[in-house]
């Protein structure tokens, strides 16, 4: 079951834009990050079935207009699962979760969460879902 779940998260056309997204973001293919990059993740986010942003707790990694960006993680060392600051060249995201129930779904925490991003000075912002794993985030 849990394998099917992540199968449908990965079954995106390459290149496609994020259901109702006001950001300069794409979902992120299994090509872009590798087969098993949900599983060992610390967190990703994720739109629906459209995965955004894939995290370890030193950086992450983006679809941005069809460039990947490599983004590292700035801020005070929390772990990621409490939100998360990743920073490029001109390129910023936030993560902050929002009050709401977590989902624990195979050892996961799923929360709602406030994505914000900044790029080339122009920022957007959607709700999605922040998913971690606590023994990784």
């Amino acid at each position: 079951m849990r394998y099917l779940a992540l199968l449908a998260l990965w079954a995106i056309p390459a290149g496609a834009a994020a259901p109702s997204s006001q950001l300069p973001l794409q979902a992120l293919t299994e090509a872009d990050v590798g087969a098993d990059a949900l599983e060992t993740a610390a967190c990703y986010a994720h739109d629906g079935p459209a995965v955004l942003l894939v995290a370890t707790k030193r950086n992450a990694v983006v679809n941005s207009e069809g460039d990947l960006r490599m983004l590292r993680r700035a801020g005070n060392g929390s772990p990621p699962h409490q939100g998360a600051k990743y920073v490029g060249n001109r390129f910023q995201i936030v993560i902050s979760p929002i009050e709401g129930e977590a989902v624990d779904a195979n050892g996961r925490t799923d929360r709602p969460a406030r994505i914000s991003v900044v790029d080339k000075g122009i920022e957007g912002s959607i709700n999605a879902r922040w998913s971690c794993s606590p023994s990784r985030a």
